[in-house]
């Protein structure tokens, strides 16, 4: 179910038609991320390191819908709370709120895996599309996946694609101009041990933010210096230290207790892997 509350929910503002559109495609290795940015690019792409880092990060423009558009291809990863370098150069950029739409590129083949991240990314509170590439991949497995149905369990746009084909890409573009012209879907809520947790830290997150609270107050829960150093620069009450101190070893032992309760999963718990 989605969050109820509104507590330190980042502001919807959405730019002015015309105004370029910044969207960045966000997945796990291996679902097709390049091949859709080659598709809604062309040939005019730039590659240059994110601030700080060797990490090559890709950016192009494209026209969608009419509106101009700055596409990025982000580095592969599995979950927000990341190990490699590439992984949190990635959460680094979502936390920021750097991109406009966020597009998730998901496996026709292997959605249900892939919904953790989606969960995830929700917490964000950006506005996202989810594009399910190598539908033809999937079908000729026997496979089906009931887009409409998805769509209305996530609360956002869910596009079937196939990248290397460009099928599905204008209905894509569509969706991306459409989300965001629209509020950005509200966070999910986790009705167990771990969305108490998440709650009683946004409480604490007081200060002002591009992103949602939920993501960070979940990365917190995980000890993440990333989601640390966003509570400090926002100026949170209490300031890092008191942020980490609430996520220290008994809480982390309280929710991990709440993971395992009922058989629920926590989508933060997905081991984290490299890779594009």
């Amino acid at each position: 179910m989605p969050a109820t509350g509104c507590h330190s929910r980042a502001p919807d503002v959405a730019r002015p038609t015309g105004t370029r559109l910044r969207v960045a495609l966000v997945g796990s290795p291996n679902v097709g991320k390049s091949a859709l940015f080659n598709r809604l690019t062309g040939r005019y792409v730039t590659v240059s390191n994110y601030p700080g880092t060797s990490v090559e990060v890709s950016r192009g423009a494209g026209t969608f819908a009419g509106r101009p558009v700055e596409v990025i291809d982000t580095p592969g990863m599995y979950a927000l709370a990341s190990a490699t370098e590439e992984q949190r150069v990635v959460r680094r950029f979502l936390l920021g709120g750097e991109a406009d739409v966020l597009v998730q590129v998901v496996d026709a083949k292997n959605v249900p895996r892939m919904l953790s991240l989606t969960l995830q990314l929700l917490e964000l509170g950006r506005p996202l599309v989810v594009a399910v590439n190598m539908m033809d991949e999937a079908t000729r497995l026997g496979l089906a996946v009931n887009v409409a149905s998805l769509a209305g369990r996530l609360g956002v746009g869910v596009v079937p694609i196939v990248a290397v084909r460009g099928t599905g890409i204008e209905a894509l573009q569509r969706a991306v101009v459409r989300a965001a012209e629209r509020p950005a879907p509200l966070p999910p809520g986790y009705g167990n041990g771990v969305g108490t947790a998440i709650r009683a830290l946004r409480a604490e997150l007081t200060g002002a933010y591009a992103i949602d609270t939920t993501a960070l107050a979940a990365l917190l829960l995980q000890q993440d210096e990333d989601a640390a150093a966003a509570g400090r620069a926002a100026g949170a009450a209490g300031g890092a230290r008191a942020l980490r101190s609430r996520t220290g070893r008994g809480q982390g032992g309280r929710r991990r207790a709440a993971c395992r309760t009922g058989g629920w999963r926590c989508p933060h718990c997905v081991p984290a892997a490299g890779g594009r």
